[in-house]
């Protein structure tokens, strides 16, 4: 009974959203060019960059002297392999949902186990620096990027502190750039189109008289502007939950990618906790250095 209540629902918003795309095209239109040029401007930069250093940083092996850097951390992120230890750092740089695409690579070349992929999955998940620098001044930007990054790294230290710390998969490290490369286009495109739906979604539920910032955890990047516009310091913390969640345009682009091969709801219960960790963290440290 449930399920056909909940398709019926379905197609009658849908409905609801044609009939205000034709009543109202220019509007709709609108919001379509201004999601794309808001995909143009702050998205694809930080995501085109990243995913680049990324894709050479691992294609070129230059990722091992991070690591060798980064080594006396092995100790409290306890992955069964190497190889996910180094991919949890490159995930602070690409960001999602760059990031779950490097963990299906990952897992299908058998460069990690299927625990370790769980384990990302879970614990992974960072919006890049670049898109979080671009919004708020540089001090609040650094502390809820701390908050954001340790919250992630609590998760990780938690989910592998039983794990037994095993050798890499006797195959190589590396997986061709242009493998990589190929994938850009379509996680972009991907990023693009989820970003115009969610928009669209937004603006036919103010349709129903309510406050757009109800709203604001739709999408990420939309979202975040909503949450600016509040004239109180409580917007730096709907801010920093907002980004740790990620926005379920964000989960929507994950889903795409992880649908077949690792279980999206743990993703979501984990951005739920996230959110928690990091907006304490910030609270922790926002009252003591501001």
């Amino acid at each position: 009974m449930f399920k056909k209540f909940k398709k019926l629902f379905i197609l009658i918003y849908l409905l609801f959203i044609v009939i205000l795309s034709i009543i109202d095209k220019e509007t709709v239109f609108e919001i379509i060019i201004d999601t794309l040029s808001l995909w143009l401007h702050k998205v694809f930069p930080p995501i085109f960059i990243f995913y680049i250093i990324s894709s050479l940083l691992i294609s070129t092996r230059t990722i091992n002297i991070i690591f060798f850097i980064l080594k006396p951390l092995r100790k409290l992120l306890r992955f069964e392999t190497d190889n996910a230890f180094k991919l949890f750092f490159l995930s602070v740089l690409i960001g999602n949902p760059s990031s779950s695409s490097f963990i299906i690579s990952y897992l299908e070349n058998g460069l990690i186990t299927n625990n370790d992929a769980k384990v990302l999955n879970c614990s992974a998940s960072f919006i890049t620096p670049l898109f979080i620098f671009s919004l708020v001044e540089l001090k609040i930007a650094i502390i809820i990027y701390l908050s954001h990054i340790l919250a992630n790294f609590i998760i990780c230290i938690f989910l592998t502190r039983n794990n037994t710390i095993k050798k890499d998969p006797n195959k190589p490290t590396l997986i061709n750039f242009f493998t990589y490369i190929d994938k850009l286009p379509k996680i972009l495109l991907t990023i693009a189109i989820m970003m115009v739906i969610c928009n669209i979604i937004i603006y036919s539920l103010t349709k129903f008289s309510l406050n757009p910032l109800y709203f604001s955890f739709i999408e990420l990047s939309t979202g975040s502007f909503m949450l600016l516009k509040i004239k109180s310091s409580i917007k730096y913390y709907l801010l920093t939950i907002l980004i740790s969640f990620n926005g379920l345009c964000i989960h929507l682009q994950v889903y795409s990618i992880i649908k077949d091969r690792l279980n999206y709801l743990s993703f979501f219960k984990y951005r739920i906790i996230q959110g928690i960790i990091s907006v304490i963290l910030f609270l922790l440290i926002y009252t003591h250095f501001t």
